[in-house]
């Protein structure tokens, strides 16, 4: 996850994670904790040209049900409720959604933990917030994304 950009970014290392995670982006971004927008970030070219199988869903009945119905609260367009949205902020109002921010952050790492086991137990591929190699015993690590590990 960025800090300070109002988006979580997945990073996806390899074709099959590049299609995990766009599964388990929207489950995320609807979580009614969260509610923030998601995108996958992968490779533009290693990545996205390699030539690997993709173990996929075969019924998009287990996709739906893993993500749930779409529930907004919210429509910018209810002449009955009228709300809104994406407009210019200064003082006091921009301090107070950063805020907001954070706390949807913060709930996202929280909750992505638990989507992610969730759907490591669906499908039998499990992810976590950092992969880690051959770290047990080491002095320094590298931090590094995508198709750079």
């Amino acid at each position: 996850m960025a800090l300070n950009t109002g988006w979580i970014i997945l990073l996806a290392r390899d074709p099959q994670a590049v299609y995990d995670m766009n599964i388990i982006a929207v489950r995320l971004g609807e979580h009614p904790e969260v509610r923030l927008p998601v995108i996958v970030a992968s490779d533009g070219f290693f990545t996205s040209h390699q030539k690997r199988r993709v173990r996929y869903f075969q019924e998009a009945r287990v996709v739906q049900e893993f993500v749930g119905a779409h529930w907004t609260p919210i429509h910018a367009l209810d002449p009955r409720k009228p709300v809104t949205i994406g407009p210019y902020m200064n003082d006091p109002d921009l301090i107070n959604n950063k805020y907001q921010l954070k706390q949807a952050m913060d709930a996202a790492e929280r909750v992505l933990s638990q989507i992610f086991q969730e759907y490591g137990d669906l499908s039998g591929r499990y992810y976590s917030l950092v992969e880690q190699y051959c770290t047990e015993d080491a002095e320094a690590a590298l931090f590094i994304l995508n198709a750079a590990a």
